[in-house]
């Protein structure tokens, strides 16, 4: 049996109106009748029905979050961030993964394709990782026309203007693996960097060379498609040069790097300086373990989240956007 407003009412001998404030909060019931209402309430095992209460307040206690498809450790961590910050408040995130093959087709829904469907869900607001660096306001339009509340994660968007931004100072990156490795005496360096289209990517390679161009150095630099193995360039590149040093764009790179220079019967951190962006989990487990520069995606996510929740409090003629960097941090290791 559901048990609804008009039970507690009528066991509480107090009027509809009245637990329903009593319920809701609100300032004008007296606190013994509010505590009067919340024992009854208890006792029945009352549970509200959140469809009707978001028909009445227009807010549904959802948020949308779009996020990559994959078992990278990186998103799982943004996630955990995101989502032990919204259980503080009561809220849920409503998850949907998109995931692109490497030709650029989608697999399974597109990007444009999930929004859509998180707008049509009545989400509260949205928390996406953009695979479309280049989005402008029209593309986003359905996020502009509902009005709601938007945070890009990780990947920034200079086209639009309706999101704030929440990641790691890529640029900085770059020039915290550039300093460290010139500061280590190499004098040639290269750097595997993910594929151009992400901005994480360009602006890790763009910090990292403008640091090294300042330096008497020999440099190579190449673009793997992928950001997860090294393919057919870094095997070019290792055929034509051994480097002493390689900064590669993340922790996956420096994984496949390894079993690269074991095959050449190198070994890292004693015939060839390996780098990486990250600092997952596996990364201290690797053999030899990898040096890399740590990002906080546990942060992020929970920085993301504090503010879609405080935009989603805040009329949308008052909201603007704000970037914030999370710094990151050199972890040296054996590597």
């Amino acid at each position: 049996m559901v048990l609804g407003l008009k039970d507690i009412a009528r066991k509480a001998n107090v009027s509809l109106a009245t637990v329903s404030k009593a319920l809701r909060g609100r300032d004008d019931v007296s606190e013994e009748t509010r505590q009067r209402v919340l024992a009854v309430a208890d006792e029945m095992k009352y549970r509200p029905n959140l469809l009707v209460r978001g028909i009445q307040t227009g807010r549904t206690g959802n948020i949308g979050l779009m996020i990559p498809m994959g078992s990278d450790p990186f998103f799982a961590l943004i996630m955990r961030g995101i989502h032990d910050e919204i259980c503080k408040h009561d809220i849920v995130p409503m998850v949907q993964c998109v995931y692109r093959n490497q030709d650029g087709s989608w697999r399974g829904p597109s990007e444009v394709e999930v929004i859509h469907r998180l707008v049509d869900r009545r989400v509260d607001g949205i928390i996406i990782v953009p695979t479309e660096d280049e989005a402008s306001d029209d593309y986003l339009h359905e996020i502009r026309d509902h009005c709601l509340p938007f945070v890009a994660i990780d990947r920034q968007l200079p086209n639009c203007h309706l999101a704030d931004f929440v990641g790691s100072d890529d640029s900085m990156i770059g020039q915290l693996a550039a300093k460290h490795l010139l500061a280590m005496g190499h004098n040639s360096i290269a750097h595997i960097a993910g594929p151009g289209f992400a901005s994480t990517a360009r602006q890790r390679r763009t910090g990292f060379e403008q640091e090294i161009q300042q330096a008497t150095v020999a440099y190579t630099a190449i673009e793997e498609p992928s950001f997860t193995t090294c393919g057919k360039a870094t095997h070019e590149m290792l055929e034509d040069t051994m480097p002493s040093a390689v900064f590669c764009a993340n922790d996956h790179l420096a994984s496949s790097l390894y079993g690269i220079v074991a095959q050449k019967g190198l070994i890292p951190g004693k015939d060839i300086a390996i780098l990486g962006v990250g600092d997952l989990p596996f990364a201290a487990n690797m053999s030899p373990t990898l040096s890399s520069i740590r990002q906080f995606p546990r942060e992020i996510g929970a920085k993301a989240a504090q503010l879609l929740l405080g935009k989603i409090n805040q009329p949308p003629d008052e909201r603007t956007c704000s970037s914030y960097f999370i710094p990151p941090k050199l972890v040296v290791r054996a590597s």
